[in-house]
């Protein structure tokens, strides 16, 4: 008798540890591999937390069929060099606001994109990086043509997919 009960209990503990590591692995296969990273990058008037888009997949994507992102919220298309750059508002439900940087961070191009608006807009000069926010964020926060945004180096310093 005290040889079943020692054997239940040992067989019990074995079940709870196989539900337990299903449990985890379920839940570790519910998290999406490829979320976007996010940081933080700076202007002078304000913070902006960014989605990173340093994969070919997130800069295809971008915000197309998403909703609007928050007042201080954006997304940095994140590339590997600099060179002319074109982006499309295809498939994006609202307006937004676009900036083209070179590497050090500099606004080398600014527009404003309407919603579902496939007309390309080009950096005209080199750029590395491209932020989007919602239209009218820009002004708020103070980003104009020729200022700095200020990349955090491990964002400058990623491996980006081509």
């Amino acid at each position: 008798m005290w040889e079943e009960r020692t054997m239940a209990k040992e067989l019990h503990k074995l079940l709870l540890i196989a539900l337990l590591a299903v449990s985890c692995a379920n839940k570790a296969a519910q998290t999406p591999a490829s979320a976007p990273a996010r940081t933080v990058i700076r202007c002078d008037a304000c913070e902006i937390s960014v989605e990173l888009a340093a994969t070919a997949e997130l800069r295809r994507k971008g915000y197309m069929r998403r909703e609007k992102p928050g007042e201080r919220e954006g997304m940095l298309f994140v590339f590997r060099d600099e060179t002319l750059r074109e982006f499309w508002n295809h498939d994006v439900f609202f307006p937004i606001d676009i900036a083209f940087l070179d590497a050090r961070g500099q606004v080398v191009y600014l527009d404003t994109m309407a919603p579902m608006d496939d007309r390309s807009v080009g950096s005209r000069r080199p750029a590395r990086y491209v932020l989007e926010m919602r239209a009218g964020a820009f002004k708020n926060c103070g980003i104009t043509l020729g200022g700095f945004i200020k990349i955090p180096p491990s964002v400058a310093e990623m491996d980006v997919e081509p």
